[in-house]
């Protein structure tokens, strides 16, 4: 069971820059790790991905894109439910 609430949409980019510094936060306190499909990936932050350490659960943050899309942080993939003992095909930073 996730600790965590999904976003479905951040009501504006002071929400979405808020959230974005508490997860860096979360990050540094290693209750999540960032993921990468791959090596290149780092460069591209569009899209970030987030596994918990706790969970095993993996988290996407999608980045506002104004006027379009204001952004999101939503569930991708929980481990338990999937009777996985490791995330998807993603690897640690």
């Amino acid at each position: 069971m996730s600790n965590w609430e999904e976003i479905d949409s951040f009501h504006s980019p002071l929400e979405f820059n808020r959230f974005a510094r508490w997860i860096e936060k979360q990050i540094q306190k290693k209750v999540f790790v960032e993921i990468f499909d791959h090596e290149g990936d780092r460069d591209l932050k569009s899209t970030r991905y987030f596994k918990c350490c706790s969970s095993g659960e993996v988290w996407k943050l999608a980045m506002p894109d104004p006027g379009y899309f204001s952004g999101a942080w939503v569930l991708v993939s929980n481990a338990e439910k999937n009777h996985e003992k490791s995330a998807p095909p993603l690897q640690a930073d």
